[in-house]
């Protein structure tokens, strides 16, 4: 792969690239993505973690710190292929079929095709050494015009004990797999303090199954006393959420908040659900889903729960952080 075969890989991919340019067309590439086929058979194990962290992995492409997670990929796998070329070549192909199908739109699937393009010429990211971060051209700023917000609790799973101690956990069966978060059945977790008030909390949801509930707590007085946003899958691929307020155990749906919230990766995603005085929003993938106000509740600490034993989630970079202005 490296030396004549190189040469001829760039050359391959150089063809490729003058062929979008020609077409003028962000749809030309979609139909085939050989030209960043590796030249050996793609690495099963690199497909697999990168099929399920798809739509995670897009948003970073599409960032620009794709390289940065495939070096956090590296250090948690233990690959059993010792080809990193190989292992790089078959990360890149594979985001490319990802692209293919996902619901970006053509300016920006071209956009991130010539990123995949320009790192299959890069050689592959030392296992222990980070690549250096990309350079991000901005207007100055100062602390006081643009604040940091304070971190009330953060968990990506990569501990030695799985799940951080700062947890309170019952469940039937789960268990932290590749720094991932799995749970199947019956599950309560809460953490933090009831004195929070004003907070967002963001993580990626990988995958929640078929037949499934699971509801995130806000402002949580006790399991029977909260805000809670509820996410579940019910019918096929079909992915709805909605709001409930739970007093005394009694639920309450607010008024037209059971919403949609299909794409092209069903429920998966990255979440972020937002409270401030008695503003809630939740936004999927960047996207604000729904807005509303109410003043039921004005503190609490943050939980999951499902709601249906067949429930079946996995979550990664759990964060809650401190907000500071709506």
């Amino acid at each position: 792969m490296w030396g004549g075969g190189r040469l001829m890989h760039r050359i391959v991919i150089a063809v490729g690239i003058l062929a979008v340019w020609l077409t003028g067309s962000a749809s030309a590439w979609a139909q085939d993505c050989d030209p960043l086929k590796p030249s050996q058979a793609i690495d099963t194990e690199v497909r697999n973690i990168t099929e399920a962290n798809g739509n995670i992995l897009l948003r970073s492409l599409g960032s620009g710190n794709i390289k940065n997670d495939y070096h956090s990929i590296e250090k948690r796998q233990q690959f059993s292929n010792p080809d990193n070329v190989n292992r790089w070549n078959s990360f890149i192909y594979m985001l490319c079929t990802l692209l293919k199908s996902s619901s970006l739109s053509d300016t920006d699937k071209l956009n991130n095709y010539f990123e995949l393009l320009k790192l299959s010429q890069q050689s592959p990211p030392e296992r222990d050494q980070p690549p250096p971060p990309n350079p991000q051209i901005s207007e100055p700023t100062t602390s006081a015009s643009i604040p940091t917000p304070t971190v009330l609790f953060w968990d990506d799973f990569e501990t030695e004990t799985g799940v951080k101690p700062e947890w309170v956990i019952k469940g039937n069966n789960f268990s932290v797999v590749n720094g991932q978060l799995h749970s199947l059945g019956l599950f309560t977790a809460y953490v933090g303090d009831t004195s929070w008030n004003n907070y967002a909390i963001e993580f990626d949801l990988v995958d929640l199954r078929y037949l499934s509930d699971l509801r995130i707590l806000i402002r949580r007085k006790s399991d029977a006393d909260y805000m809670g946003w509820h996410l579940y899958r019910h019918y096929g691929n079909a992915c709805r959420s909605k709001w409930v307020i739970v007093r005394g155990g009694r639920e309450q749906e607010v008024v037209n908040s059971d919403i949609d919230i299909y794409d092209s990766s069903v429920c998966a995603g990255h979440y972020r659900i937002e409270v401030f005085g008695n503003r809630y929003k939740i936004s999927k993938n960047d996207n604000q889903k729904f807005v509303f106000i109410n003043d039921v509740f004005s503190n609490g600490s943050v939980g999951l729960i499902t709601t249906g034993n067949r429930t079946n989630f996995i979550i990664d970079n759990f964060k809650i952080v401190k907000t500071i202005s709506r």
